[in-house]
């Protein structure tokens, strides 16, 4: 029954079943611990039900025959939360010399109460068991850690190849926000867009128009108009020709460059939202006020520059017809 629930749980997380199937196997496997022989209970199969989550650890923490088994109480510890013993314990177990199919989910504890920023463990543990719940768990743990420690050139091969596997895992939807966030939140900072761009475009264009047009947005508030015309013009090139999000990429480029001629003669899109109408109002009025004032600086200048001119010089066209016409009467007199 637990292999049944394994290969339940790896369904689960390429999402061909529905985690609502789970409870009613958990509870059978429940039943079949609780009134299975003492001798025919093997403790290497109870370790991998609590490691996958299907026996409660606290009914096996208190059973007979397993509360001197090491590494069963090691890993009842670690579900426990008791860092402290489960590193000792576990430290010591070869995830190598371990069954296949409790392998993964060993090296994944392992990994679990290791080094903090160390990612390699649960790839360790993902090798192990590919296309599973683990290496689906496991590349979401390596992932965050990626991202917290900004490493810019493995995190988008990361999540390229987790989103190829696991798009359909119910919990892809959250990895996927947290991805959203920090690309946010790290977009903030001046000069980061190069470093960012690669992992926008990993989680899909879609999802990485919205985010570049929120920091586009953003650092036109803040006047990092150079920021802002990168990202609103890496969203211009993701989002689809006419779509709303390609006209308020349209519109905050103009803006980063606040360039007036760009701006457009039509009344602004009637699907932006009141703040980008606002700023396209500015714009074209700006627009219109710039067109204005240029043919006004244009028309002031033509006179100011004509009555700046001495007498004297003014008259320079027909001094210099006077001029030539002497120079003739002198030749002919010759």
């Amino acid at each position: 029954m637990l292999r049944a629930g394994i290969d339940l749980q790896n369904k689960i997380a390429i999402g061909a079943r529905d985690m609502s199937e789970l409870s009613a196997v958990r509870q059978r496997i429940d039943e079949e611990f609780r009134s299975a022989p003492v001798a025919g209970i093997g403790p290497m199969q109870v370790v991998g039900g609590i490691l996958a989550g299907l026996l409660k650890a606290d009914r096996v923490a208190s059973h007979d025959r397993l509360k001197s088994h090491e590494v069963v109480q090691a890993v009842v510890a670690y579900v426990a939360g008791t860092d402290e013993r489960a590193r000792d314990s576990l430290g010591r177990i070869d995830v190598d010399t371990v069954d296949g199919v409790l392998a993964p989910y060993l090296a994944f504890a392992k990994a679990d109460i290791s080094d903090a920023d160390d990612a390699s463990a649960f790839l360790k543990a993902a090798r192990l068991s590919p296309n599973s719940a683990v290496e689906e768990a496991a590349f979401r743990r390596a992932i965050r850690i990626y991202l917290r420690t900004e490493r810019m050139v493995e995190s988008p091969l990361l999540i390229s190849r987790y989103l190829a596997r696991y798009s359909r895992s119910p919990f892809a939807g959250e990895l996927i926000r947290e991805i959203e966030e920090f690309l946010v939140q790290a977009g903030r900072k001046s000069g980061s867009f190069e470093r960012l761009q690669r992992i926008g475009l990993s989680v899909g264009s879609d999802r990485w128009v919205r985010s570049a047009l929120a920091l586009a947005r953003f650092h036109l508030l803040a006047g990092n108009f150079g920021d802002a015309k990168k990202f609103a013009e890496a969203a211009r090139q993701a989002a689809d020709r006419g779509s709303i999000e390609f006209v308020r990429a349209d519109l905050y480029r103009d803006a980063a460059a606040f360039d007036p001629a760009a701006a457009r003669a039509a009344s602004p899109d009637p699907r932006l939202n009141d703040w980008d109408r606002d700023l396209a109002n500015f714009l074209q009025m700006s627009s219109r006020e710039a067109a204005l004032a240029s043919d006004n600086f244009a028309n002031a200048s033509l006179s100011t520059a004509t009555s700046a001119v001495s007498p004297d010089v003014r008259r320079l066209p027909h001094i210099e017809g006077k001029i030539e016409e002497a120079e003739r009467l002198l030749a002919k007199g010759k």
